[in-house]
């Protein structure tokens, strides 16, 4: 498996780590560099949503979540790493949500800056996700620019 091996202790190590990846591997993105962000975006929306392993939290890098062979990990820090990976590469203002629907968080998501405002681009679930909604009521909710 082509993931991290890192230990991502804290909510906000893994918001780090999501953004080194993404930033450090825009070049996997090359043979995307002619779509634009919503057609990307449905791709990655389009791709088999894939739960990390039980108590263990994985990242992959771009190329591997869009490799159509991969077993591995393709959960919501997983797509975001490629929306972020494009928003990079598209020069897009983004930024990352993480949020839950209790008190704590339990998913991640970015958000471009789209029409003059904030705008989610959740593609977590191929039949759930829409572009520019929420998947739910976010009880918690900590934005990282």
């Amino acid at each position: 498996m082509k993931a991290t091996q890192r230990n991502l202790p804290s909510q906000d190590f893994t918001i780090v780590e999501i953004k080194r990846i993404a930033s450090q591997h825009v070049k996997d993105l090359d043979n995307f560099k002619d779509w634009n962000f919503f057609k990307f975006y449905n791709l990655v929306r389009s791709l088999p949503y894939v739960a990390d392993p039980i108590g263990n939290e994985t990242l992959s890098r771009p190329k591997y979540t869009l490799s159509g062979d991969w077993i591995g990990a393709r959960d919501c820090d997983d797509k975001t790493i490629l929306l972020v990976s494009k928003a990079i590469q598209d020069k897009i203002p983004y930024r990352i949500v993480i949020c839950g629907k209790g008190d704590f968080a339990h998913h991640v998501y970015p958000e471009i800056f789209f029409q003059n405002h904030w705008t989610p681009a959740d593609a977590t679930y191929p039949d759930r996700s829409v572009f520019g909604k929420y998947l739910y009521n976010e009880k918690f909710r900590k934005v990282y620019p």
